[in-house]
């Protein structure tokens, strides 16, 4: 009778088995739908629609502002109004992001 370890093992053999199957599943459609998703929106802006149904699918399409800060300037104007750098220091987060691979050997 197999230890829990020896069950662990089992189970994550399978699950890594069973998420790269689907990961390459994922990646050989990507660049198709990625293709799609621009040619659509194109000519939703081009024909000036925001909302388009086809055979009961609906796309909506819409421009949206994006706003993002700029971490290189808001530095220069801070080192421009005389911040110290080990204050700028003091303003960067660092935080752990799990990350995992899963490649064919």
């Amino acid at each position: 009778m197999p230890n829990n370890n020896e069950t662990r093992v089992a189970m994550l053999n399978e699950l890594v088995q069973a998420y790269y199957e689907i990961d390459n599943q994922i990646k050989a459609v990507t660049p198709q739908r990625e293709l799609l998703n621009r040619s659509i929106k194109d000519l939703m802006n081009e024909l000036k629609l925001t909302v388009h149904v086809a055979n009961n699918i609906v796309a909506t399409y819409k421009l949206q502002p994006k706003t993002n800060l700029n971490k290189e300037k808001v530095l220069v104007k801070l080192r421009e109004y005389g911040m110290p750098d080990d204050f700028l220091r003091d303003c960067w987060e660092t935080s752990e992001v799990q990350m995992l691979s899963v490649k064919k050997l």
